[in-house]
Formats: structure tokens, C-alpha cells, sequence
């Protein structure tokens, strides 16, 4: 019976279910964990880059599965209705443990719902059984709220209810494709310089191949940012916004472009979600969504600095040459930045 009934029922109910799950990740796991089985009995280097590129090749396959399966069941949902599914399904994407259903409170046939009546409806009870004053004071909270009713009246506020407006999908929105790690994690207090740069040219032979991908080294010019009192995220910041509004006039050369930079303070700065601190960034993100719209594909990758790559290095020598060069471009300082040059002082 359990044999026939795991033949013959569909997305029926199975250990570590995952909405997004399918036959294919299954079958580029396997091969991942064969992979990393072989590189760990062998050692040997050409085995550990195969693991590290199968696992690669498995992360964006899920991603790519949870982009397609959340739009197929967001194309099919009612929003006004099915709030509870639709959180469900979020928590399931994001492989979330389900919460214990909490039982609803009645007292007389009524549904309990505040916080004020439930405690209300504890205390009342604790006092009856302990023979004491069944009258309970009203809290703070009570006479606060009194207050607001009251205060309302008074000055006349419409409180009816009003609809509120339906949920975004969060991947219709224009997300900067960013990624601060390598393919294999490492700290770089303890890491070699040789072996940082091995893992970095790797990681861009891997994901960002040369025949594929246009390479373009961004590095910040700290000698201008300190002659005008800029800090050096703001120069990184910088000299990504002036990449930006190159490859924005020559959008005709590349389809896809990966910058590369060592600073992953600008690149979180950028990538984030959270309101633009500055006009630059500001910028930037604008930029990104117009080169989006031009089916143009814009990824920030960090790179350890200082480590022997050879378009970090020559990025980095371009920059110092600048500061004999370049003037002022004029940029108000941003207010983040004077706070902290306050607080040095």
C-alpha cells in the first residue's frame, strides 16, 4: 500500500519537502556529492575544481527553479483571498519550519483577539478560582487606548477601514545581481595571497568565462577621495557609476558584463534594497535598470584586492596615475560621510 501510494499520488507528502524540488537538482546534487567525495579521496586540484563547478552549476539551478515556481503560483493566486497560502508557500520556498497553530480564545461564544482581552480573560478566571476581586484595574495599555478613541472623536479622524494594497512581487523589481563571496569560502586573515588569487581567477574563469563575458576591474581613487574629503567606499561607488554610464553609452559592444572590484562594502551599498544614502548610488541602481531594459546582463562580483591579479593590479596603478591627472568632479559631500569626518575631529 505505502509502495502503491508513493507510485501513484502526486507531490504527495515526503520527508524534507521542498516546493521547488525536482528530479533534475536531485540528479546535479548527486553528481555534486560524487564530485566532492572523488576531490576529497584524491586531493588533487583538477578534481576540487570540477566539485566546486557542479556546485556552482547547482545553486543557480535552484535559483532558477524557485524564480520559476514562485511565478507559476503567483500567476494563478488571489491576493485578497489566499494570504494564508501565500505565506505558506513563501515559508516553504525559503525551506522555513512550520509554526505550531496557536488555538483561538472564546469566552461566551466570542473570539478573543486582543491583547487586552486575553489577559483580561486570564486574570478574570485566576481571581474567581482564587476568591478574589473579580474586577480587574484597567492596564496603561487601556487607558492609552481610551485615550486615542477619545482624542479621534475630538478632532473628527475617519478610522474606517481601508483596503490595503496588493502584495509586490518581489522579483518584478529591478535586484542588482551582486556576490560578495568566491566559489569557496575562505578568510582572508588567514589565506596566502597566491591561494586568494587562485580561488579568484577561478571564480571568474567559471562564471564569468572571457569568450562570454565582458571583464571590466574597477578600483577606487583613494588619494582624490582624501584630498576632497570623500570616504573610499564613496570613491568605489564612484568609479562603479562612471562604469556604468560607459557601458550605457556603448551598449551596442556587450551583452553581458561582470565588474569586478574588491570592495564589498560598495557593492552591498549598491546590491541592497534599503533607500539610497547618496546620489550616486541613486544613480548607479538607475543605470542598472536602464541597461536592464536593454536586455543587457550587469553582475558586481568582489575580488580580494592586492592578491597578483593582473586587471586588479593594472586598475589599481591606473588610479594612482589619476590623482596627478584628474580634478575635482564637484560632488556634494554626503551626509553620512560629514557625520563621521565630525565625529574624527
Amino acid at each position: 500500500m505505502i509502495r502503491c501510494a508513493k507510485k501513484t499520488i502526486p507531490r504527495g507528502k515526503t520527508k524534507h519537502y521542498r516546493v521547488f524540488w525536482s528530479k533534475h537538482l536531485e540528479e546535479l546534487k548527486r553528481k555534486r556529492d560524487a564530485l566532492r567525495n572523488t576531490a576529497v579521496e584524491t586531493g588533487r586540484t583538477e578534481d576540487v575544481q570540477a566539485w566546486r563547478r557542479q556546485s556552482a552549476v547547482l545553486r543557480q539551478a535552484i535559483l532558477q527553479a524557485k524564480r520559476t515556481s514562485f511565478d507559476k503560483f503567483i500567476s494563478n493566486i488571489n491576493y485578497q483571498s489566499d494570504s494564508q497560502r501565500i505565506f505558506k508557500f513563501l515559508g516553504n520556498l525559503q525551506n522555513n519550519k512550520e509554526r505550531i497553530k496557536k488555538e483561538p480564545i472564546r469566552l461566551k461564544n466570542k473570539l478573543l483577539t486582543t491583547d487586552s482581552e486575553i489577559a483580561n480573560c486570564f486574570a478574570r478566571f485566576y481571581s474567581h478560582k482564587q476568591k478574589k476581586n473579580p474586577f480587574v484595574r484597567k492596564s496603561s495599555g487601556d487607558l492609552k487606548i481610551q485615550k486615542a478613541i477619545e482624542l479621534k472623536k475630538e478632532l473628527q479622524i475617519d478610522d474606517k477601514p481601508k483596503s490595503l494594497s496588493l502584495p509586490m512581487n518581489p522579483l518584478a523589481d529591478t535586484d542588482v545581481v551582486c556576490y560578495t563571496q568566491l566559489l569557496d569560502f575562505f578568510r582572508k586573515s588567514n589565506t596566502p595571497p597566491e591561494q586568494m588569487r587562485s580561488l579568484a581567477l577561478e571564480t571568474i574563469n567559471v562564471n564569468y568565462p572571457g569568450d562570454q563575458w565582458l571583464q571590466i576591474f574597477t578600483e577606487n581613487q583613494a588619494n582624490i577621495a582624501a584630498r576632497h574629503k570623500r570616504s573610499a567606499i564613496e570613491g568605489e561607488i564612484e568609479a562603479i557609476r562612471i562604469a556604468l554610464c560607459q557601458l550605457f553609452c556603448l551598449d551596442t559592444k556587450f551583452t553581458k558584463v561582470v565588474l569586478l572590484l574588491d570592495s564589498q562594502s560598495a557593492i552591498n551599498s549598491i546590491g541592497n534594497r534599503e533607500p539610497p544614502k547618496t546620489a550616486e548610488i541613486k544613480e548607479c541602481r538607475k543605470l542598472y535598470e536602464l541597461l536592464g531594459e536593454k536586455n543587457k546582463t550587469v553582475v558586481l562580483q568582489w575580488i580580494p584586492g592586492h592578491c597578483g591579479i593582473k586587471g586588479n593590479e593594472l586598475a589599481d596603478t591606473l588610479a594612482k596615475k589619476g590623482t596627478t591627472t584628474l580634478q575635482c568632479m564637484g560632488r556634494p559631500m554626503s551626509s553620512h560621510t560629514m557625520r563621521i569626518q565630525d565625529l574624527m575631529v
